[in-house]
């Protein structure tokens, strides 16, 4: 998905191209609550007011929400309201949707039908048994269900009838109703005894005309139940007052309330997600159901009041209540920071070693090295060596060390212990920003002070130090197929070593920009080059070829480059860039007059669009299993490309009223 089609995609979409969606996806039940993409819509945005009392979507795509301010119809960009006298009352209390397209919409005065682009409207004249619609259920056969006051009715062909309490319906005052998965009808509601004493909770099922007690008040005991859901294992949940209750096909019961992991004990709904997720939106909040606990979001602001959720066609899950109406979506890229574990939010850079083990480095001093192997995550810190110091950048040896570029100069970790070396420098800078080792032995470091070289326990420089109160900054290393050490500097060009042969190459020789961020040699033994300012160049038989902003890249700002054997991924300071390989060359030989990557930023489940860490060295790289790593100002990030994709919407129908 691109940032362009994600920003501009509307909800609302053509109802012959609609069903032509394939592949929805839900919300991966392996990604923690802080890992969905989180947007939120207000009163700010066009919203009639923050208080969102039910939401439904209707089979030509559009959102629609009720607030005590009116009726709104969302298209994921404009909100539409409608009030009186379109409808018999400004504050609606229930929605439904039915398979003939039709909206169904419950008030305080009146039920209301929108269908062809007109509301009709239905009163006790029409033969409901009161104005006051509570609630609303459409079934699997688009029969439609009324909480109509006290009373149950039911409208099929055109024609009212209400159940009345007695043999057939024992409840006087019905609260919920809802289908279970054999399509029999579910209803909670009150008994009122005569004479009057207490009210007796019960959960009924109809079927084929006949009414069996679920649960009674001997077993709800004082709860009063605002939600029920009969979810895809023939479990049925009651949502109250004091929690929720499970019920199991076998008649076996759970209740999970504040101590099972809710939020509070007050549940206003709950809803199952087609990945099986049980979702309870309370007086305090979200929560998912996680084994046999809840959890809750540790970041957000779902902590007030939530009235309603609702799933749409693409496994988005909306959320309404006081807060407006908040939207959660699993994109294309999942973020780890310190909500999730990680002892920082500023990665600098990450790396995965040949045993699969994933490193990753900080930008404060505290956070340590972290690594991540088996989903387990350790730290090193001052307590088992690691010196307490930025960290630039992370490689591996020929022999598996690992080698880190510091601000406390080249951290080497062998086994569990580290040995830290100080680069010369007339500055007495001990700052590292990348370092790597040859098959030789040698270690070569980049420096504020130029290319060092270190042969045994010899450090000499031997590019960038002539001299030494100028701008000299070696960022970026790579050895090449050929043997050619390449040497990306911080306004100076790039630097070629081989053997005793030192050449330094700059705008002059083609290169786009002397600032260069990132070195990349790929299979083919072509040479990518990151710049700051120049976009992206690339060195293939001799010869220099650039790629800009202007040519369709999303920035000229690339700090990073990873490799999938068809893409180039950039990091960029304005989210990462994806660019096929073929396409760029297509442009380089005139064949293809722009170019159109992917790109990727906060709509797609960054936290950040800022890939770029602030300094000359950094960024991702690609994981053994496919994964793509990038760091962002926002924590880790990753892109599966074997994870399930939210399904792009169809291109919209122009918006009608």
């Amino acid at each position: 998905m691109t940032i362009k089609l994600a920003r501009y995609s509307r909800i609302a979409v053509c109802a012959a191209a609609a069903y032509l969606v394939p592949g929805l996806s839900a919300l991966d039940p392996h990604k923690s609550l802080t890992q969905y993409s989180r947007q939120v819509w207000s009163q700010d945005n066009g919203l009639p007011e923050d208080n969102i009392k039910s939401i439904t979507q209707t089979s030509d795509g559009y959102l629609w929400l009720g607030t005590d301010e009116g009726l709104a119809r969302f298209d994921g960009i404009d909100f539409t309201i409608f009030r009186k006298p379109e409808l018999p009352a400004n504050s609606i209390s229930a929605l439904a949707s039915s398979p003939d397209g039709s909206l169904w919409v419950g008030t305080s005065n009146g039920l209301a039908q929108y269908r062809g682009k007109q509301f009709r409207t239905y009163t006790v004249k029409d033969g409901l048994p009161d104005n006051n619609i509570l609630g609303l259920y459409s079934d699997h056969a688009g029969t439609l269900w009324i909480v109509a006051g006290v009373d149950l009715c039911r409208l099929q062909d055109g024609k009212f009838t209400t159940y009345a309490p007695g043999a057939n319906l024992p409840v006087t005052s019905v609260k919920v109703v809802r289908e279970d998965q054999r399509h029999d009808l579910l209803v909670a509601g009150f008994n009122l005894p005569d004479p009057p004493a207490t009210l007796s909770l019960r959960v009924l099922r109809l079927s084929d005309g006949k009414v069996t007690t679920l649960l009674d008040d001997a077993r709800l005991g004082a709860d009063v139940v605002l939600a029920l859901l009969a979810d895809s294992h023939d479990n049925l949940w009651i949502a109250g007052s004091l929690g929720l209750i499970e019920r199991s096909a076998s008649g076996q019961l759970r209740r999970f309330d504040s101590h099972s992991g809710l939020p509070t004990d007050l549940v206003h709904t709950v809803v199952e997600d087609r990945d099986g997720n049980i979702w309870a939106g309370t007086n305090s909040g979200i929560a998912r159901l996680q084994g046999d606990r809840f959890a809750v979001p540790s970041t957000g602001t779902e902590s007030s009041v939530v009235r309603t959720l609702f799933e749409d066609r693409e496994g988005d899950l909306w959320i309404g209540g006081n807060d407006g109406l908040t939207r959660l979506r699993d994109d294309s890229f999942t973020t780890y920071g310190k909500a999730e574990g990680m002892p920082s939010d500023q990665p600098n850079a990450v790396f995965q070693d040949h045993l699969g083990r994933l490193w990753a480095g900080f930008h404060e001093t505290d956070a340590g090295l972290v690594m991540i192997s088996g989903g387990v995550l350790r730290k090193f810190g001052r307590r088992e060596g690691m010196p307490e110091t930025e960290i630039f950048s992370i490689r591996e040896t020929p022999a598996g060390d690992l080698l880190m570029g510091t601000r406390a100069g080249l951290v080497r970790m062998h086994g569990s212990t580290f040995t830290v070396t100080e680069p010369p420098d007339p500055q007495k800078r001990k700052l590292v920003w990348d370092a790597l080792e040859d098959s030789a032995g040698h270690v070569w470091m980049a420096t504020p002070g130029g290319l060092v070289e270190k042969v045994g326990n010899a450090l000499g420089t031997v590019a960038g130090g002539e001299q030494p109160l100028i701008v000299n900054s070696v960022t970026t290393l790579t050895k090449g197929r050929d043997g050619v050490l390449w040497a990306g500097s911080f306004g100076k060009g790039l630097w070629r070593l081989q053997g005793d042969q030192v050449h330094l190459l700059g705008l002059a020789d083609g290169l786009s920009s002397e600032n260069i961020r990132k070195l990349y040699e790929d299979p083919e033994g072509t040479l990518w080059i990151g710049t700051l300012g120049g976009g992206l160049d690339a060195l293939r038989n001799g010869k220099f070829y650039r790629f800009t902003q202007n040519d369709g890249l999303l920035s000229d700002n690339v700090v990073n480059i990873a490799d999938d054997g068809e893409s180039l991924w950039l990091s960029t300071n304005r989210g990462v860039c994806r660019i096929a390989k073929k396409q760029l060359w297509d442009f380089a030989g005139g064949t293809a007059k722009v170019l159109q990557p992917i790109n990727y930023g906060i709509e797609d489940g960054l936290r950040s669009a800022q890939c770029y860490p602030g300094y000359p060295t950094g960024g991702g790289s690609r994981a053994s299993d496919g994964r793509i790593w990038f760091t962002t100002s926002r924590g880790l990030a990753v892109f599966d490309p074997h994870a399930r994709r939210p399904a792009p919407l169809a291109r919209s129908c122009k918006s009608r009223r």
